[in-house]
């Protein structure tokens, strides 16, 4: 059955030329995850939001994320502190829901501003190494993975937050880029899970 369906189907329906240009986009931004731990996501939204639309955005990145997590997830854990993500991870997972209801309801075309808006001020922000310099405690810790669940669940953008404030602790690059692989990990299933609970899946 499998067969009759894929050689049934025109190739035209499939490599449709919107296919094109978000693979491309795709594929620098893998490069980019896989040489920083982070970032995808930033290479390839704006392409994916004028092709596809806000939910749909959010949807194939995600899906895709959690396939392209697992060559470099598992290798990542031993070198992960803990003590310093937990924290981190689990008030990324409680605000991630609200950043989806607001993906949710909020009209396509505003969506696409705030998104724009979002990658520009992150990237520049990047761009400038700028470091978090305040204190590192519980506080901090749920502010940063709050406010990155909520952009994971909104945007799909969530990762560049947990790695502005994980770089700024002490340690070898093998270990910050290794924080950053897991925690943008974990995040990914949690908007796939709303969306798909929403029906927009």
């Amino acid at each position: 059955m499998l067969d009759i369906i894929w050689f049934d189907m025109p190739w035209e329906a499939i490599w449709s030329r919107d296919l094109v240009i978000a693979s491309i986009f795709a594929m620098v931004g893998a490069a980019i995850r896989g040489l920083t731990g982070f970032g995808a996501n930033l290479i390839w939204a704006p392409a994916l939001v004028v092709l596809y639309g806000p939910a749909e955005t959010v949807a194939i990145m995600g899906i895709t994320g959690i396939l392209s997590a697992f060559p470099i997830f598992l290798p990542a854990m031993g070198k992960v502190n803990w003590r310093e993500l937990g924290i981190i991870i689990v008030s990324a997972f409680v605000l991630a829901p609200a950043g989806v209801w607001s993906l949710i309801y909020l009209e396509p075309d505003m969506f696409r501003r705030i998104m724009g808006g979002l990658i520009f001020v992150l990237a520049g922000v990047l761009m400038t190494g700028w470091h978090y310099e305040g204190t590192r405690g519980a506080a901090s810790k749920i502010i940063a993975g709050g406010v990155s669940g909520y952009f994971a669940g909104f945007a799909g953008i969530g990762g560049p937050i947990c790695a502005l404030y994980i770089m700024s602790v002490p340690g070898t690059a093998q270990a910050q880029r290794a924080n950053n692989i897991v925690s943008v990990s974990l995040l990914i299933p949690v908007p796939i899970v709303s969306l798909g609970l929403t029906g927009l899946i």
